[in-house]
């Protein structure tokens, strides 16, 4: 019988593990005796706890994914490693969808196919489930995982209701082993994914510390800065003239990606957009250009990124403000896969908290339309909102540990009050503030400017997860 670490350096081409933790939850998983869940930052290697031990006896794997696209780049990955990987889903053709269904349903034959991709969506048709109960019926289903667990919770930043209804599938096949994966979940969220899932106790977690120590943070103010276009592009020029690789520029709609996409080319950038309004024949050939070294950064929506297996990305700017705080952790951890220095910087103004209030409000007020929607997430969208807005404009107060440089107030704390004392000169007005009755925390401290000092800690990401 093959071991994990045969299948490792055979299949996969690793002649070790990439971290402990990793080998730790390789190793239960392949025991089938338990559900597990894995919190492993971005680029840690999450995906290989559960496509090796899919490779270790015969029969099936199925995965819950939330993304075509993401499922996509999974497959390919695998096919390329030569493992029999597919997926379910409306966009195959007819042939496919029967060779598929065959392999999988054929009473007298093992399935050719190890790991099968499935969307939460998908699992709810009659065709699906079928190949689930036909692989369970004849004990050829080997796991269930589920990727992107955090969807399921609506504390999470990317809450996917149909995840709720996976719960369901887990009381069905009882007899099976979970495993849950996410990169970003606070102590709500895990508690959520346990409940909500059913895993059943006592679930092993395996839980990798979120702090990445080479990754530098800061924040810029676009209200104190001249031309601040220019200033992200020559700060990316400093970055690429000294250590290479590539970059990514998040902006909140297709027409701000166009347009500053323009704009730093103007500055002598090689950059491209990247987002849904283009043709697939357009974006394959930025993505792969940019894949390649032909395109320096990337100027995409928040959707991109997911699934992207890029090491050398040397810096991640959100040019408008991001969504949620844990939204912003796993879009600035896709710097520095590889362990280099890598740098992660917003561009904030204060137009930024308007406009933002006002799309929080919009997917609020389009939520409430759901029959999935429920005050809980009303709450937590906006928490989570304020969240990302304390952390550009402001510092919690008590005494926080030393990030061991690698955020601008460790490095520079002349330099960022100073920063700060600027932009607290440019006022500003709010329409609405999440504060409410079970509210216990005050998010601004020192009233609706924020405090006097400012600070942004690389703990203020990583705090909240680790608890």
């Amino acid at each position: 019988m093959a071991t994990p670490e045969s299948v490792l350096k055979t299949v996969f081409g690793f002649d070790k593990f990439k971290a402990q933790i990793q080998e730790d939850a390789i190793k239960v998983i392949a025991e089938r005796d338990r559900d597990v869940f894995i919190s492993m930052p971005t680029g840690s290697g999450k995906s290989l706890c559960y496509q090796l031990p899919a490779l270790l006896r015969s029969g099936v794997t199925v995965v819950f994914s939330p993304l075509i696209a993401l499922i996509s780049d999974q497959l390919s990955h695998l096919n390329h490693l030569k493992i029999a990987a597919s997926s379910l889903h409306s966009k195959l053709t007819t042939n496919e969808r029967q060779s598929l269904l065959q392999d999988l349903q054929n009473a007298n034959t093992v399935p050719n196919t190890k790991l099968l991709y499935i969307t939460p969506e998908q699992a709810e048709t009659a065709t699906c489930r079928s190949v689930l109960d036909s692989l369970h019926q004849r004990q050829l289903l080997n796991y269930v995982a589920v990727d992107e667990a955090h969807c399921v919770s609506q504390w999470g930043h990317d809450f996917r209701p149909k995840y709720l209804n996976l719960g369901a599938l887990r009381q069905r096949y009882d007899d099976v082993p979970w495993i849950a994966l996410t990169a970003t979940a606070t102590g709500k969220v895990i508690g959520d994914i346990l409940r909500l899932l059913k895993l059943k106790p006592p679930v092993v977690e395996f839980k990798h510390p979120c702090y990445r120590p080479n990754l530098f943070y800061d924040v810029q103010f676009k209200d104190t800065i001249a031309n601040a276009e220019k200033h992200v592009a020559e700060f990316m020029k400093e970055i690429f003239t000294k250590k290479g690789g590539s970059g990514i520029v998040y902006c909140r709609t297709r027409e701000r990606c166009e347009s500053f996409a323009a704009d730093i080319s103007g500055y002598g950038i090689q950059c491209a957009a990247y987002h849904a309004g283009l043709s697939n024949k357009v974006r394959d050939k930025v993505y792969n250009d940019w894949m390649v070294g032909k395109v320096h950064v990337i100027v995409a929506t928040i959707s991109f990124g997911m699934g992207v297996d890029k090491s050398d990305v040397r810096c991640v700017v959100h040019w408008d403000l991001p969504k949620t705080l844990t939204g912003y952790y796993q879009e600035s951890g896709r710097a520095g896969r590889d362990g280099n220095r890598s740098y992660c910087r917003i561009y904030y103004c204060r137009e930024e908290r308007r406009v933002g209030e006002y799309f929080t409000k919009q997917s609020i007020l389009n939520k409430k339309m759901s029959k999935d929607f429920s005050p809980h997430a009303e709450k937590a969208m906006k928490v989570e909102f304020e969240e990302i807005v304390s952390f550009c404009e402001t510092y919690f107060g008590g005494t926080l540990d030393s990030c061991g440089g690698n955020c601008d107030f460790c490095t520079d704390p002349v330099g960022c009050e100073k920063r700060k004392f600027a932009f607290d000169q440019i006022g500003y007005s709010t329409s609405w503030t999440c504060k409410s009755e079970d509210d216990a925390t005050e998010l601004y401290g020192g009233g609706r400017r924020g405090p006097d000092w400012y600070a942004i800690n690389i703990h203020l990401l990583t705090t909240e997860y680790n608890k």
